[in-house]
């Protein structure tokens, strides 16, 4: 289908200008300081509760065990 070749093309454009715009602050920030992630890893069953695990270490949270992620994954998805 033709949607399909457009959203291919759109997403990888998207990917590059964001690289372009946000490679300044990447390159002058120290890494530890910096913290990317995509948004379809928060919505993939497959990813999120890493995703979710990768936020909390970054932000300094020690001693959140998986089973306290996933219960908060699962008391904020059923409010």
């Amino acid at each position: 289908l033709r949607w399909q070749a457009n959203a291919g093309g759109l997403s990888h454009r998207y990917a590059s200008m964001w690289a372009d715009h946000n490679n300044y602050v990447l390159s002058h920030l120290p890494p530890e300081d910096v913290l990317v992630l995509k948004y379809e890893d928060l919505k993939n069953p497959a990813t999120k509760l890493r995703t979710i695990a990768e936020v909390v270490k970054f932000v300094g949270v020690s001693a959140v065990d998986a089973d306290r992620i996933d219960c908060s994954v699962v008391m904020a998805e059923s409010s």
